[in-house]
């Protein structure tokens, strides 16, 4: 696990790293376009992939949420905050981020209203 490169269990630029109840460990491979999961073994599980340049990760509530941008689009492009089942990877909703310069981080309160940050400031995505 952790060689550069583009197949199972190799990284180009990998940027989250979260582990799950289920001690299932995902890696946000950002210029792969993927998430990658692995076991506490360093076996690898399989990946989420065609997501687009992932820079962070966030477990919460049985959900895996991710930031993340186009990758045919420059780097700090604008993106989205998603929020995935963490078994199947299937998306589950998300919320676009039309701003630069951020998705580096995504934090999410205790019900379920996502944060990242947007280069000098955070930006809270509040319910209605």
């Amino acid at each position: 696990m952790g060689a550069a490169g583009s197949g199972p269990g190799q990284f180009h630029l990998p940027h989250s790293i979260v582990i799950d109840d289920d001690n299932i460990i995902f890696v946000a491979d950002r210029e792969n376009g993927r998430i990658e999961r692995f076991n506490l073994d360093g076996k690898f599980l399989g990946e989420f992939a065609n997501l687009g340049r992932t820079y962070s990760l966030k477990l919460s509530g049985g959900a895996l949420w991710a930031g993340m941008a186009p990758l045919n689009e420059p780097t700090g492009a604008p993106g989205w905050i998603v929020k995935m089942d963490r078994k199947s990877g299937k998306i589950l909703g998300y919320v676009e981020v039309s701003e630069k310069s951020g998705l580096h981080s995504v934090e999410v309160t205790s019900t379920g209203e996502p944060l990242t940050n947007l280069a000098n400031h955070v930006k809270w995505f509040k319910a209605n």
